[in-house]
């Protein structure tokens, strides 16, 4: 349930300490105009030595940063079913300089073993809510239920949404919620997951509880962080199995 990889990429950036709008200075800028790239080169009082040694303490600190985490051995791993949005994760953490720190695997949620039991999980399930075309019969290309948007921290983009409509609880969906529910009871006991969603009625096929709740909104869509421990088997259900 990656997907492209927007959260696993977001977190390795993170992980590693690479500064937010780092990569705007990468190759993939070179040839723009100066303030193509920040806005701020284009005032008068700008100034390029200062901004280079800023900038080169930045990379410096990423690149520690991704030193540090290969060394301290932690993990940051993706599952998807589909094997398109894979190749788009994979594209992407490329071209942001994380494809050595972010691991993939393609499968069922349920059937995903990974070889050491995470400590969190960050997981954007479908929920059944897709995008209104922005006009008669055009296809939204943001129609990805299981999709997030808005800005982005590292491109400073916003894009206005339209508004969503909710779909009827399908089998799938409750199939996706299920399956999400079998992996974290059986390989992620004792960790924390954060799940989000935009429609209560899903939750509920995940069969546990959450105890915290964040709500935030998408594109004008209401939709919540919901929070949950996974918690290991008690000693007398672990006896009798």
């Amino acid at each position: 349930m990656c997907g492209s990889g927007t959260f696993l990429i977001e977190a390795a950036l993170i992980a590693t300490n690479a500064a937010p709008g780092l990569l705007r200075n990468s190759s993939t800028m070179i040839g723009r105009p100066p303030h193509h790239i920040w806005p701020f080169m284009g005032w008068h009082d700008y100034d390029d030595w200062q901004w280079q040694l800023l900038l080169n303490a930045a990379q410096q600190r990423a690149e520690q940063g991704q030193h540090h985490w290969n060394q301290s051995g932690g993990q940051l791993l993706g599952n998807d079913i589909s094997k398109g949005a894979l190749e788009l994760a994979q594209k992407a953490a490329t071209k942001a300089g994380m494809s050595g720190v972010i691991s993939l695997h393609q499968g069922h949620c349920k059937d995903w073993q990974p070889a050491q039991t995470p400590n969190m999980v960050v997981a954007n399930p479908p929920w059944g809510l897709r995008l209104l075309p922005a006009a008669a019969g055009e296809e939204s290309r943001h129609g990805n239920p299981s999709s997030i948007s808005g800005r982005q921290r590292r491109g400073g983009l916003y894009q206005q949404q339209q508004p969503q409509q909710q779909e009827p609880v399908d089998d799938n969906l409750m199939d996706a919620w299920q399956e999400l529910s079998v992996f974290l009871k059986g390989q992620c006991q004792g960790a924390e997951a954060w799940v989000l969603s935009g429609n209560p009625s899903v939750t509920q096929h995940l069969a546990m509880r959450s105890c915290k709740k964040r709500s935030v909104s998408i594109g004008g869509q209401k939709t919540a962080w919901l929070k949950y421990e996974v918690r290991r088997p008690s000693k007398q259900s672990a006896d009798n199995r």
